[in-house]
């Protein structure tokens, strides 16, 4: 079958081509050729009835000796080539032609008697291509009138008549031959035209705009093509153009966009390492002062003069194990974990990922609502992940929220099967247009500076890590809800 649409057009053209053209013209021929040998076979009986006729009197009334005259005054016909009356054995009794008298026609003529011909009682016609002529050889039958003369036989002699064509049957033969050769000519044409349109129009802008899309997939995005027609491949050249325009200007877009985000992992992997630096040294300071205030404690429960000092020291050493809390925290998501699938209960993962955040909620005034099961839920997880997807789903709820923060937390089971991360918060919310884009890459609702929209497109992609599902529900100035479906790890598992 045809793969390419230029060779299922030149397949469709030949046959559109013989169907609208080839078949009329082959049935006008075959109509024509038919309407011509009718009219030279009606010709040939006549010449046949002239003769039976002529000799069928001369016979009745005796006068045999006129049969020659009859051959010849017949043959006075231009039309008529041969005349010849043949005796049972093949032998030529009278002739339009006086030399063949007398001689046999397989003589005179071999090929023009078929094989078997003495021993049929019917008419036999043949066409002479070579000669441009009718054959008709026809016994004539004893038939009662004759009887009384001859009385064996039932076949007395036999009629060889060969007619040639006139001028009008010529041209008219030579004309249908012109005819189909015309036809077959006109065929031809009309293809090539029809195939040079197609090739002009169609298929050459093809291969053009192939060649383009071929050099955008090498990343030349340079190139463009010729637009100087304005038909519907112009338009298509056009739209190849504008779309190569694109192409490039969004990956311009992209590789600023990359490049600023590698100057911003930079930074923030130094900041990183100093914000472990800090809280390394804040915990060595940290440790001295719990020490002192301990030690200090101690010796109060002993000395009077510093037991008014009690409740001060255990709110210092209450406040310093939060501080040494959050210096932990730190270091302790500042270290680069391997990141490996096993059994995590997820409830203690959250719960422990979020006291990183506890300065930062304490500092917006933020109200933080957690939900946990009464039991653990295992599930097949990396920690290092589900970290990563709490902390931009706080994060944007923190943004997402202007006056009243209500972050709420919850892991629910689901029956047996599932179990369910919701953040929600009580922010502004989104349209569901803005829901249907915030998984796409650099998407993003925040201001200009302040986000890159690549937070919930790498949160899709851990959930799909996870095979977990994940969706939004949100309602412009509603507060927004992420859900995510994680299946739960069976105990056997």
């Amino acid at each position: 079958m045809p793969v390419t649409i230029k060779s299922k057009f030149i397949l469709f053209s030949v046959i559109f081509t013989l169907m609208v053209f080839g078949i009329p013209f082959a049935f006008l021929v075959k109509q024509l050729n038919e309407n011509f040998h009718q009219r030279s076979l009606i010709l040939l009986d006549t010449t046949i009835d002239m003769l039976r006729y002529g000799l069928n009197n001369a016979m009745m009334i005796g006068e045999q000796k006129n049969v020659q005259h009859i051959v010849d005054k017949i043959a006075l016909n231009r039309n008529i080539e041969h005349l010849r009356l043949l005796d049972l054995n093949g032998q030529i009794k009278y002739s339009s032609i006086p030399d063949e008298m007398g001689k046999s026609i397989f003589i005179v003529s071999p090929d023009h008697i078929e094989k078997g011909f003495m021993d049929r009682k019917i008419r036999s016609v043949k066409f002479l291509s070579g000669d441009a002529s009718y054959s008709i050889s026809e016994p004539i039958l004893n038939t009662t009138e004759c009887q009384s003369c001859h009385t064996n036989g039932a076949i007395l002699a036999y009629i060889d008549v060969d007619t040639r064509f006139t001028r009008a049957e010529t041209s008219f033969f030579t004309g249908v031959f012109h005819l189909l050769f015309l036809s077959v000519a006109f065929i031809i044409a009309f293809f090539l035209a029809f195939y040079m349109l197609f090739n002009y129009y169609i298929n050459t802008p093809l291969v053009e705009v192939m060649r383009a899309v071929s050099n955008f997939e090498k990343g030349k995005l340079d190139f463009r093509l010729k637009t100087v027609r304005k038909d519907e491949m112009g338009i298509l050249q056009r739209h190849v153009n504008k779309m190569a325009e694109e192409i490039k200007k969004s990956r311009e877009e992209i590789e600023n966009l990359h490049l600023e985000q590698l100057q911003r992992a930079d930074k923030l992997v130094n900041l990183g390492e100093l914000s472990a630096e800090v809280a390394h040294e804040v915990n060595n300071h940290s440790a001295v002062i719990m020490s002192r205030a301990d030690y200090i404690l101690l010796e109060a429960s002993s000395n009077p003069s510093l037991l008014r000092f009690q409740d001060d020291l255990d709110v210092i050493i209450k406040e310093i194990t939060k501080v040494s809390q959050i210096t932990g925290n730190i270091l302790r998501n500042s270290k680069k974990l391997p990141r490996n699938f096993g059994k995590m209960d997820l409830a203690k993962i959250v719960s422990d990922g979020l006291k990183i955040y506890e300065p930062v909620l304490r500092k917006k005034s933020c109200t933080l609502i957690e939900e946990y099961p009464d039991e653990p839920v295992y599930i097949n997880g990396d920690p290092v992940q589900i970290e990563q997807i709490l902390s931009n789903l706080v994060t944007n709820a923190i943004d997402a929220s202007q006056n009243e923060i209500e972050i709420r937390i919850a892991v629910q089971k689901l029956g047996a099967d599932e179990v369910r991360l919701s953040v929600s918060d009580k922010g502004e919310g989104m349209s569901a247009e803005k829901v249907e884009h915030i998984f796409s890459p650099f998407f993003t609702t925040k201001p200009p500076g302040k986000g890159t929209g690549l937070g919930l497109y790498i949160v899709q992609k851990i959930c799909k890590n996870h095979r977990a599902t994940l969706d939004c529900q949100s309602e412009p100035g509603e507060g927004t809800t992420f859900n995510i479906t994680f299946k739960i790890l069976k105990e056997d598992q």
